[in-house]
């Protein structure tokens, strides 16, 4: 057999553990480079690594960065910042509200050069990618039903206006619109759009049909809006499909949002940071706790106490056999009244304490700062479960206590001690 180990068993905390170096932060320096290491969950931001790359041996000349998250409630990745040309390259993990998978920028600013890619299958319109200047916005589709490839948007000076005005409020003037299709092998060649192009200071629209195989040029066909028909005479009718929106405020505004907020997310199994959980955990902790002073209850000597009151060793009359079962039935029922009034009396507790909170909110609800609001609502949600979980026991007492007060009566009939009560009902 192999000795015994002169070495203490090691114990690490599940602190500790997630901790994994000193204060929960480490620095690794190397050259023309340094990587800073974070437990999860310790910087508010979700950050865990951080890789800084230097042009000088010194570490003083940034050349860019890479910032690594976790638990991020806005799927954000990772970040990769270039300091040489100032370009910020954002990149999420499926789960986005807008299904956004890489964001490339140098502003949050609106109407500047960027560019977003998509998850596409998380997308009902199928857009891959959307490419915006200044001047132009292009974007990339895939897997559409109408089988959309490509919309290339002009957009022309914006009109001054003597307020002041912002990009939602004054938007740009839309100059061109260009919309590429893919084949639609259902159509003939001659039918099917290759190419749409809306001239809209003109009013104008130009089609290019895919071309034949048997023919070197394509089907074209162009729309006057002003006269509402088309070179050939036919009417123009203009459906909703004809336009177009761009949602990049709302993705800019929304980004902006969640970089203020920089929200974590919490499983479910984290007891510790969880608070739902925690309560949870707490509250059936409790329910086993009574559930094993109930089976404790029901293994103790039940007529004991009473039994203590008589002289030891002496047999019971028949009076005293009913006494005593009557004695111990009566303080049973009295026990669980006393239990019901006090499940009732936490009950009726907890819900005053939340209604003078509601008139509170009530009546200052105007002069509440956000933080303010945050801690009523968590006080409501936490007040709301808790008189969830009284008024579930308290039903359940209410349930159970008839069949326990028969059960003990039944056991107090067939006790051998009390023999006299079986021949009174023989």
């Amino acid at each position: 057999d192999m000795p015994h180990s002169w070495v203490e068993q090691i114990e690490i905390s599940p602190e500790a553990f997630e901790t994994r170096c000193p204060n929960g932060k480490k620095v690794i320096q190397y050259k023309r480079a340094k990587l800073e290491k974070w437990a999860p969950y310790l910087n508010s931001n979700g950050l865990v690594s951080r890789l800084t790359t230097y042009k000088d041996l010194e570490c003083t000349n940034i050349l860019e960065i890479k910032e690594w998250y976790q638990n991020r409630e806005d799927m954000l990745e990772l970040k990769h910042m270039n300091k040489t040309t100032d370009l910020k390259t954002d990149y999420f993990k499926p789960g986005h509200p807008q299904a956004l998978r890489v964001h490339s920028y140098k502003s949050m600013q609106p109407e500047m050069d960027r560019v977003i890619e998509f998850y596409e299958t998380a997308r009902v319109d199928g857009l891959i990618k959307r490419e915006e200047t200044p001047r132009t916005m292009t974007e990339y589709y895939q897997g559409r039903p109408d089988f959309l490839s490509y919309r290339h948007a002009n957009f022309g000076p914006r009109v001054k206006k003597l307020t002041l005005s912002s990009a939602e409020s004054n938007p740009r003037p839309i100059v061109k619109i260009t919309e590429q299709f893919f084949r639609n092998p259902a159509k003939p060649a001659e039918e099917d759009v290759a190419e749409r192009v809306f001239l809209v200071a003109e009013e104008r629209i130009q089609l290019r049909y895919h071309c034949r195989e048997d023919h070197i040029t394509a089907s074209k066909r162009e729309f006057l809006r002003r006269t509402e028909v088309d070179n050939k005479g036919n009417k123009i009718i203009m459906t909703p499909d004809m336009c177009i929106s761009f949602e990049v405020l709302e993705i800019l505004k929304l980004r902006e949002e969640e970089e203020a907020a920089h929200t974590l997310t919490i499983s479910i199994y984290d007891t510790k940071r969880n608070e739902k959980s925690k309560e949870y955990r707490e509250a059936m902790e409790r329910v086993m706790h009574e559930e094993h002073l109930r089976q404790v209850e029901t293994q103790l000597d039940y007529l004991a106490p009473f039994l203590a009151q008589l002289p030891p060793g002496e047999k019971l009359t028949r009076w005293q056999a009913v006494r005593l079962k009557d004695e111990c039935l009566s303080d049973f029922k009295q026990r669980l009244i006393n239990k019901a009034n006090l499940i009732q009396a936490r009950f009726e507790k907890e819900t005053q304490e939340l209604q003078k909170k509601q008139q509170w909110y009530q009546e200052n609800q105007v002069t509440l700062t956000p933080e303010d609001e945050d801690l009523y609502l968590s006080y409501c949600s936490q007040a709301m479960f808790r008189i969830r979980i009284l008024e579930q026991r308290l039903n359940r007492h209410k349930e159970l206590a008839p069949l326990k007060y028969l059960a003990l009566e039944e056991k107090l009939y067939k006790d051998p001690r009390l023999g006299e009560l079986q021949k009174i009902f023989a």
